[in-house]
């Protein structure tokens, strides 16, 4: 079942400023390890072109595909949110749901991996890259 994103992000200059004031509010990280993120799209960028994303992530030992979309909501173009639809679920091996991509007709857009930090208080979920 979809559920819906909404994200703001901030580029920060002082890292340990911003996570002591996280921490400070959240507690300590839920969550923290590396990441490992690879975009798929076809060759003509079909699904950049219809505002639509496929992703495979691996983080902490967990491999999640995810597809997203802008939803169909009356309020679409908010400048300071970034609103999506989000489908994902988890799945065994990596390189073999790589493998189901890549033989769709896929390839690699965007490979890109952090270290994240997960930090959570009440329905708020704060990640720190």
């Amino acid at each position: 079942m979809p559920l819906f994103e909404i994200e703001v992000k901030f580029y920060i200059e002082n890292f340990n400023e911003i996570l002591n004031k996280i921490s400070a509010y959240a507690g300590n990280p839920v969550k923290e390890g590396f990441e490992k993120n690879i975009i798929f799209d076809s060759s003509d960028e079909v699904l950049k072109k219809n505002n639509k994303l496929l992703r495979l992530r691996s983080y902490m030992g967990k491999n999640i595909i995810t597809f997203k979309k802008k939803p169909d909501l009356e309020k679409k173009d908010d400048k300071e949110f970034k609103i999506l639809e989000e489908t994902e679920t988890f799945f065994g091996s990596f390189s073999n749901m790589e493998n189901i991509i890549k033989e769709l007709g896929f390839s690699k857009h965007l490979v890109y991996e952090k270290k994240r930090k997960i930090f959570k208080k009440n329905n708020l979920e704060i990640c720190l890259d």
